[in-house]
């Protein structure tokens, strides 16, 4: 239960942030109001529950254990897959399509 309290109350602080306006717009950032919020929250977020639960990680875990997690999150690779394992579809909706470089609204 707490955990859905904390989801829903993460949920609602990130919908009503990205509704707030922050003065007036600058034309050459039209994104600049949703970015300072943006940034707001994540810095909070950050501050509150990343940063404290990182620093109990290092103060339970001994640097060998923690150099061993990081060097096994490396070690995670598709170099060793046969061929055609897997394949990637990408739908693009519909009226998209694909530009080479330098061509349409990219370049």
């Amino acid at each position: 239960m707490k955990s859905y309290s904390t989801a829903l109350l993460l949920g609602s602080a990130l919908a009503l942030g990205a509704c707030a306006s922050t003065g007036p717009k600058n034309p050459a950032d039209p994104y600049e109001g949703f970015n300072r919020q943006m940034y707001g929250f994540n810095d909070g977020l950050d501050t509150a529950i990343l940063e404290p639960v990182a620093k109990g990680y290092r103060a339970v875990t001994n640097k060998p254990i923690r150099q061993g997690i990081t060097n096994a999150n490396g070690d995670i690779t598709l170099g060793n897959l046969p061929p055609g394992l897997i394949v990637v579809r990408i739908d693009l909706p519909i009226g998209w399509k694909f530009t080479t470089p330098g061509q349409g609204s990219d370049g």
